[in-house]
């Protein structure tokens, strides 16, 4: 008995095997088509303010934020592009190519550093707000981007809470 081993390639012609490939294509980009926006990570709240150093009319400010990932996938935050406000003012721009891995299914709180130009704050209305005991807005807008392998994606970022001031006596 004799047993002729068949070359599969040899059998396979050149229009079949581009057939082949498309629908493996297709069926890939379909996947990838199915992950919705809220399984990317995002940037939830502020949940820390705290001022440091003032001089010369800058202000240290350190801030935290809750970075959470909803999906089923670690991905890592590539980079940060955030303008920071106090109300209306903006006091200072946030730029961090910091890598920061956030887990799957994980919240990651990540303490950021800024200076703050804080001159346009000293304004009358901003002082009104303070005497008649309105909370100010801390607020940052901008972007994060994050990746898993190959692929990047650009998730904006809006978020706004209060500034708790001590009462004034």
């Amino acid at each position: 008995m004799h047993i002729r081993l068949v070359n599969a390639h040899k059998h396979i012609q050149p229009g079949n095997l581009i057939v082949v490939v498309l629908g493996l294509l297709m069926l890939s980009i379909q996947s990838c088509k199915s992950y919705e926006i809220s399984d990317f990570p995002s940037i939830e709240r502020i949940t820390r303010i705290e001022p440091g150093n003032f001089k010369n009319g800058k202000l240290d400010i350190s801030f935290t934020t809750e970075i959470k990932n909803p999906g089923r996938f670690k991905f890592k935050v590539r980079r940060i592009d955030l303008d920071v406000f106090i109300d209306d003012t903006q006091i200072g721009t946030l730029n961090s190519k910091r890598v920061i891995d956030v887990l799957r299914l994980q919240n990651a709180e990540v303490k950021w550093d800024l200076t703050g130009d804080v001159k346009a704050l000293i304004k009358p209305d901003m002082l009104i707000k303070v005497i008649t005991g309105k909370t100010p807005q801390f607020r940052v807008d901008g972007t994060m981007v994050v990746s898993k392998f190959i692929f990047r994606k650009t998730i904006p970022v809006h978020i706004k809470t209060p500034i708790k001031l001590p009462p004034l006596k």
